[in-house]
């Protein structure tokens, strides 16, 4: 008798068990399923955050106008609370005012400056949540961001020539103006007469003014007014009127020297350019006076 497939002696075939197909809805052009990420934010997140830095894009509007408006009182008060201390004190002591600051006194009030500036600074990368790009400072490339301070120094200079020739036409049409120019003298006759010690006080002075008018006020105007032009408007207005008392064609040479600062922090995105462009030109200018001070 033959073998039947059927018969337990017959050979077993092998079975073979296959997993059943998933089927899935098609989906709908441009949906991507759970979980993947699209091409263009991998490319988008792997991309350096440069065009996100300075502009605050995920602050909301209050909140950058209520930081603007703390930015103020804490400008106000680094510029004119060590002024009103040292008054007080002399009032309550019963000294007379020193006819010149001395050098001691004149850092206390620069130093007094760059702790709250930096305090500032510190206090809204934390309570905003802010990377540190956001208000320019960066840890990478600085050899680059030293070029673009050399580049500020140069841009600087160059339109302190010109205001030097255009002012040197202004005082030969109106000699009146002269006396305008003295104030800048009485302010630079108050610093001191030694190169180190001028290069010592220009550090904290470049500092400050560049965390305080650059560093912080830049990006919350760009928040607020949503435009870069009027932002280095703002801020050049305001730092210019803080120098009201170098006179009016002081504040015109100043407001073109901000302007240039300005620049420079919004190219280079880097707080470390815009201090060392200020500091080199605040030094090279003392260097000048001191060379023509007789």
């Amino acid at each position: 008798m033959s073998d039947s497939p059927l018969s337990p002696e017959a050979p077993q075939p092998e079975v073979v068990f296959a997993r059943p197909v998933e089927t899935r809805p098609s989906a709908p052009p441009g949906h991507l399923p759970a979980g993947a990420v699209p091409a263009r934010a991998v490319s988008a997140t792997r991309a350096p955050a440069a065009e996100s830095c300075l502009t605050l894009p995920g602050l909301p509007l209050r909140a950058a106008i209520v930081d603007f408006l703390l930015l103020l009182l804490v400008a106000a008060v680094a510029l004119g609370l060590p002024g009103v201390v040292v008054g007080m004190w002399m009032a309550a002591t019963g000294r007379e005012p020193p006819d010149q600051p001395t050098f001691g006194m004149l850092m206390s009030q620069q130093l007094f400056q760059v702790i709250l500036g930096v305090g500032l600074l510190y206090f809204l990368l934390w309570r905003r949540n802010l990377p540190a790009c956001a208000f320019g400072v960066q840890l990478h490339k600085p050899g680059q961001q030293l070029l673009w301070g050399a580049a500020g120094l140069g841009l600087a200079y160059g339109w302190f020539i010109v205001t030097v020739i255009a002012l040197g036409a202004v005082l030969m049409l109106f000699p009146e103006l002269q006396s305008d120019l003295m104030k800048r003298q009485e302010l630079i006759e108050l610093l001191p007469d030694t190169f180190g010690r001028v290069v010592i006080l220009m550090i904290p002075v470049a500092v400050s003014e560049e965390i305080l008018f650059r560093g912080l006020m830049l990006p919350y105007l760009r928040r607020i007014t949503g435009t870069w032009w009027l932002a280095v408007l703002i801020s050049t207005l305001i730092f210019a009127v803080l120098h009201f008392n170098q006179g009016i064609l002081g504040i015109l040479q100043i407001s073109g020297v901000a302007v240039v600062f300005a620049v420079v922090f919004i190219y280079s995105r880097s707080l470390l350019a815009a201090i060392v462009a200020h500091f080199a030109f605040d030094v090279a200018q003392m260097v000048l006076v001191l060379l023509t001070k007789d």
